[in-house]
């Protein structure tokens, strides 16, 4: 049996080279996971079966013959010397796959990027994913614990000497440059042009020496981009979605830069991508890549992106954020709360507001709304001081006034007292117009609605307020007319001269 079992070995060279099946060891036990029983009449038909299968690894035992087919290599700790096997083990091989080479005894005087240790050899390439050339080093330590020393490579690696991997040999494998993670394809266009405001893809990002489109590829789906895109040789871009103008309808004639970690490929060019996409990643964006509709409740629609307002929040009724913000989930808190404008901004933030704050403007448009959502990287949701504004004007209580000389601070929080203290009225019939015409009478810069029916004066605010503490309770109509917001409990609607804005404490954050 053992005679039998070092025929199979000596066949091994041309066995490699012909159907690129490449000899692991002999195991003591089958892996954990997927295993496949299969009929084969030996250990190449055993290869063969399980290469159809799509299984990466066949196991042959000899006597009795048996064949198994397994997505998982055997661990470093069930293998053992080639020498001492008997027909009581498993030859394993990994199966039809052009990611591995053969069996190496030496490897030439080259320094690995990266190293680790890994129960299981299939788990190198994880560990390496995006480096031309990786190695791997089976030991067994002796008490028989073992484990794989897994090397990464920046240059593909070839080794020599060797056919057969016996225990402490080297077995060299590694991905091809052009080789694409299991669900990526190159675009319908391959080469398209760089955003025109910005950068096609603004997610994740990385640059190389040895850039490939393998590279790449498993580096953006590590980040959880569906979206890769390689640049200038060297350049790595990730997006969720196109940006910033490009389209897949915006092709480019520029991708002629060799890769820098491989010269037979190109790697997009100057202002141009060559680009690739993971089909179950896009499913929902729109044909060209450049958008994921929202899907907009009844009676809203989307306003544009505008500029945040230049003394204070553009919207500074409500807030809120949360690490799965989407445009759909502040949209619901805002029509929760019953305002009319809901904006998304900077990823993760969501205001809500009856009308615009502090100097912004509908008018005043941004080109700034390129930051994916934190609860959906395909969306987007605003950016730095950039909000993508949506409306359901049915939602609106007045805010604005006719006073030109007096402008919206938003809805503040009274903490401990008063918010404002110069002088106060309490009218039946109290409006927005009457109460500012109270204060600027009485020569006050701030005037401040509350709970439908009362007004407050002052030129500071008082006992804590602060206009960047917001309240989510300005929703009650004013008695004088109940089509407009007078405030709430504990909660002012604040109203300033434009020659002075409200203090705010603390610095923005942008």
């Amino acid at each position: 049996m053992i005679t039998n079992l070092f025929a199979v070995f000596t066949a091994l060279a041309t066995l490699v080279s012909v159907q690129a099946y490449t000899y692991v060891g002999a195991a003591s036990a089958l892996p954990s996971g997927t295993v496949k029983q299969v009929s084969a009449g030996s250990y190449n038909d055993c290869q063969n079966v399980c290469a159809q299968a799509g299984l990466n690894f066949s196991y042959w035992k000899q006597y009795p013959s048996a064949c198994y087919c397994t997505q998982n290599g055997p661990l470093a700790s069930e293998l053992i010397n080639s020498f001492q096997q008997d027909q009581n083990y498993n030859v394993v091989w990994v199966t039809g796959s052009s990611t591995w080479t053969a069996c190496e005894e030496h490897l030439n005087n080259f320094t690995p990027v990266q190293t680790t240790n890994v129960d299981r050899p299939e788990k190198c390439l994880a560990f390496c994913s995006g480096f031309p050339g990786i190695s791997n080093i089976a030991t067994v330590d002796s008490n028989g614990v073992g484990n794989y020393q897994c090397s990464c490579y920046s240059t593909r690696i070839n080794g020599y000497g060797g056919t057969s991997c016996k225990l402490g040999n080297i077995f060299v494998f590694y991905q091809p440059a052009a080789e694409l993670p299991s669900g990526w394809s190159a675009a319908s266009t391959s080469c398209i042009a760089e955003g025109t405001t910005g950068r096609a893809l603004t997610g994740a990002k990385t640059t190389s020496n040895s850039m490939t489109f393998n590279q790449c590829t498993n580096y953006c789906q590590n980040q959880g981009y569906p979206l890769a895109g390689v640049e200038y040789g060297s350049e790595c871009y990730c997006g969720a979605v196109l940006s910033n103008g490009a389209s897949l309808n915006k092709p480019s004639s520029n991708c002629n830069v060799k890769c820098a970690g491989a010269s037979d490929l190109k790697c997009g060019g100057p202002r141009a991508l060559t680009l690739f996409v993971n089909q179950a990643g896009v499913s929902g964006l729109s044909s060209d890549y450049s958008s994921k509709p929202v899907n907009l409740p009844s009676g809203w629609s989307s306003v544009s992106c505008i500029k945040e307002g230049t003394s204070g929040r553009a919207l500074a009724s409500a807030r809120t954020s949360s690490n799965s913000m989407t445009p759909e989930t502040c949209i619901n808190y805002c029509a929760g709360l019953g305002w009319q404008y809901a904006g998304v901004e900077y990823g993760s933030e969501c205001y809500c507001a009856d009308s615009l704050s502090n100097g912004a403007d509908l008018s005043l448009t941004s080109t700034g709304c390129t930051m994916s959502c934190s609860g959906d990287k395909a969306q987007i949701c605003g950016g730095s001081n950039a909000v993508q504004l949506y409306q359901n004007p049915d939602l609106a209580l007045a805010n604005t006034v006719q006073d030109p000389n007096y402008h919206l601070q938003g809805c503040i929080q009274e903490v401990s007292g008063r918010a404002l203290t110069g002088a106060s009225v309490n009218k039946n019939d109290l409006t927005i117009e009457s109460c500012i015409a109270f204060c600027s009478e009485g020569g006050f810069t701030y005037a401040g609605v509350e709970y439908g029916s009362e007004c407050y004066c002052g030129n500071e605010l008082s006992n804590g307020a602060d206009a960047s503490k917001l309240s989510t309770q300005c929703n009650v109509p004013c008695k004088g007319n109940n089509a407009e917001n007078c405030g709430g409990p504990n909660a002012i609607q604040l109203y300033a001269q434009y020659t002075r804005s409200a203090p705010i404490t603390g610095s923005r954050r942008r």
